[in-house]
């Protein structure tokens, strides 16, 4: 084997390995154990989603226009500060609140669309992304979850950069003004190579699949040998 097969088939299966899996687990990570900042607005629509009950028509509003409202407030705010004057507490306030990291993909679920089983939705994706990046990570079934990353993260692009961020309505040349889209569809776009690779290709050395199955086939190997 030619040092560019050994490298193609070994060696950087195992470095994109190393990238997706931590790049998942650490996202499931803070959506399952971190404390997120959310707006007035989302706050109001957590509160219905931990009631069990649908929101009201006040905090239907797309996330965009919410943030309109936030960044309107921010704007009062240090107008007033630069001139000296305190805001009076009845102002919008442009203060977050803190929950549970994981109620960033339920208002992300919300906003797509789906209305119903937001929070053990978000629950599972996150405690997927955990497991998937580690097992990933490790190199146990790796084609498996290469391939249930790959559909995960594939619906995440047609719905974010594909839907919401209209990134294909747009003039190519013109991708680059807005960093946190063009690095958000680029990042989607990347991970689903390194994933569909993962199930393509296999772990790559110093995998427990090698490890495992790896010696189920020698000792698969070894008894024809023995019987002959």
């Amino acid at each position: 084997m030619s040092i560019s097969q050994s490298a193609g088939t070994r060696f950087i299966p195992l470095l994109s390995r190393i990238v997706l899996g931590a790049a998942f687990f650490f996202s499931g990570w803070y959506h399952c154990f971190s404390m997120g900042d959310f707006t007035p607005a989302e706050q109001s629509q957590i509160k219905a989603m931990q009631a069990g009950g649908s929101a009201t028509s006040s905090t239907q509003l797309v996330r965009w226009q919410w943030d309109g409202v936030v960044d309107a407030a921010k704007s009062q705010s240090e107008a007033a500060r630069s001139s000296d004057q305190t805001p009076s507490s009845e102002e919008p306030a442009a203060s977050t609140d803190g929950d549970r990291a994981v109620y960033k993909l339920a208002l992300d679920l919300q906003y797509w669309g789906i209305q119903k089983g937001l929070v053990p939705l978000a629950w599972g994706i996150a405690v997927f992304e955990v497991v998937a990046g580690a097992l990933i990570f490790l190199g146990l079934f790796t084609r498996i979850w290469g391939l249930l990353l790959a559909i995960l993260i594939g619906g995440s692009f047609a719905l974010t950069s594909v839907q919401q961020n209209e990134m294909f309505q747009m003039n190519p040349f013109h991708w680059r003004s807005d960093s946190a889209l063009y690095y958000e569809m680029f990042f989607q776009a990347a991970t689903f190579v390194l994933a569909l690779s993962m199930f393509l290709v296999g772990p790559g050395i110093l995998s427990l699949d090698g490890l495992v199955f790896g010696r189920k086939k020698a000792q698969l190997a070894a008894k024809p040998a023995a019987s002959a």
